[in-house]
This record gives structure tokens, C-alpha cells and sequence, in this order.
């Protein structure tokens, strides 16, 4: 890459009256020399060829895309980093096509880091105005929503001493969803509809301990929504008050036994 950029600095960037053929043959060369680039090297790549982005701005994104698509490519945090950052870099001329098509395939990852960035590219795709012609994006959302929850279920830290982290994790990025689809009612339904029969399937006794997890998340929508699934769960299990009953409060208020103590009181 080095020897494309003395050329193009000191020959073609100064000559108006070459032949097309040669930039094609420069683009070419571009492409070649990042046909094996990860994704930081490929931002990197892209950041040193000031002069002339815009001639190879479409290799660019298709080595970005095949990066996504390739199994065998590795998701570092660095490299997570860096196609966050080149999926939403405006010098790459992103069309409407390609951002949605960026979208599917993160949305199918099997990469957890690569799943959490889907939100603020999301976000980039709308203040983008991209045109989803082909009605693709709720069906993507809830493909992400339903990968994502069964990769946080199966996280190590989800899955210790403390399970209530889940349901925290649900809700969290339920809530890092809400500014972008909560007026998109049909697709908002959906991803809450999957939220609660995800939490559902939890025991009572994770439910409750999620309790005061919940109550850190600010949106009233999202404690309403765990209320309820609260209320649905007792009213299935609680027949009478009783000493099991008093020890499902314990939890739900995260007490010690015979000490019961709720918050903001």
C-alpha cells in the first residue's frame, strides 16, 4: 500500500489527462492489496488514502461486507471497534442496500461483540433516511433480538450464581432499542412479546431477585412490563399467604430473612 500511495501523491493526483484505464488499474491495486485486511487494518488503510477516497470508497465496502459475511473472519474487540467504524464512516458513501445488507449479516453473527454494536448502527441507518424498499429491517430487528437473548442466556456470567443478570441484560437492550422503534409499534411489539417470554421461562425465584435490577432502569415502560410479569408469576403460584409466600417477598426485596426492609418507602 505504501508504494500506491507515493504513486498516486506523486503522479496520478497531479495529471488530469490520464487515461481511465489507469485508475482502474490503481483501484485494482487498492483492492488487491486489501483483499486480506481485517477490519482495523482495513480503517487504517482507508484513513491514509486521503486523496482518492472517494475512486475506491466501493472496494472499500465490499471488503467491509465480505468481512461480515466470512466465517473465518476473527472479532476481536479492536476489529469490532473498526467495522463499527467503517459502517458508519459518511467517506464510504453508504447506500441504502449496503447498510441493510450490513445490518442481515450482524444480525446473524454468532459473535456476541458484533451483536451488541447492532443498536447505534441502527441508529445510523435511520438518521441516514436509507429506504427499506424492501420491508427487511423489522423482520432483522427481531432476528437480532431472538440471537441476542439466546447468546446473553448462554454468557457465562448470565448463567453463574447471580441468573438475574438475564433478565437486567433483556431489559437493557430492550431499552437501547426503545428510541429507535418505540413509534414503530408493530416491530416494538414483537421484540417485547419475545422479552417476555424469554423472562418467562425463568424460575420465580429469578424473577423476584431481578427486582431490584429492574428498578435502576429509568424508563416507566420497562418496569411496568417486569410488574406485570411479577404479578402474572404470583398469581400462578401463590394459591394463599403462607411462610412461602413471605419468603418469595424477602427476595423480590432483596432482604435478609425476618428483616424486611422496602426501598423508598
Amino acid at each position: 500500500m505504501d508504494g500506491l500511495v507515493q504513486l498516486w501523491n506523486d503522479v496520478l493526483s497531479r495529471n488530469n489527462t490520464l487515461d481511465k484505464s489507469i485508475y482502474k488499474c490503481f483501484v485494482d491495486q487498492v483492492q488487491e492489496n486489501i483483499s486480506r485486511d481485517d477490519a482495523v487494518a482495513l480503517e487504517n488503510h482507508f484513513k491514509r488514502l486521503k486523496g482518492f477516497r472517494n475512486d475506491v470508497c466501493g472496494v472499500f465496502r465490499n471488503r467491509a461486507l465480505l468481512l461480515l459475511k466470512s466465517p473465518s473472519s476473527k472479532w476481536t474487540d479492536p476489529n469490532i471497534f473498526a467495522i463499527s467504524n467503517l459502517l458508519q464512516n459518511d467517506l464510504l458513501n453508504w447506500r441504502g442496500d449496503d447498510a441493510t445488507a450490513s445490518l442481515e449479516l450482524i444480525s446473524q453473527s454468532n459473535y456476541l461483540g458484533l451483536l451488541n454494536i447492532f443498536p447505534e448502527l441502527l441508529d445510523y441507518w435511520f438518521r441516514k433516511e436509507f429506504s427499506d424498499n424492501k420491508k427487511k429491517i423489522p423482520t432483522i430487528c427481531i432476528n437480532w433480538y431472538t440471537l441476542l437473548l439466546t447468546k446473553l442466556g448462554t454468557n457465562k456470567k448470565n448463567t453463574s450464581n447471580n441468573e438475574s443478570n438475564f433478565i437486567f441484560s433483556v431489559f437493557q437492550q430492550l431499552d437501547r432499542m426503545y428510541p429507535l422503534l418505540g413509534q414503530r409499534y408493530n416491530v416494538w411489539r414483537e421484540l417485547s412479546t419475545i422479552a417476555i417470554t424469554r423472562i418467562k421461562g425463568c424460575s420465580e425465584t429469578q424473577i423476584f431477585a431481578a427486582t431490584k435490577l429492574i428498578a435502576h432502569i429509568k424508563r416507566d415502560v420497562f418496569k411496568k412490563l417486569f410488574s406485570d410479569i411479577v404479578k402474572d408469576t404470583l398469581n400462578k403460584n401463590v394459591q394463599q399467604i403462607n411462610d412461602q409466600f413471605i419468603n418469595k417477598i424477602f427476595i423480590i426485596c432483596d432482604c435478609k430473612p425476618n428483616a424486611l426492609h422496602v426501598p423508598n418507602s
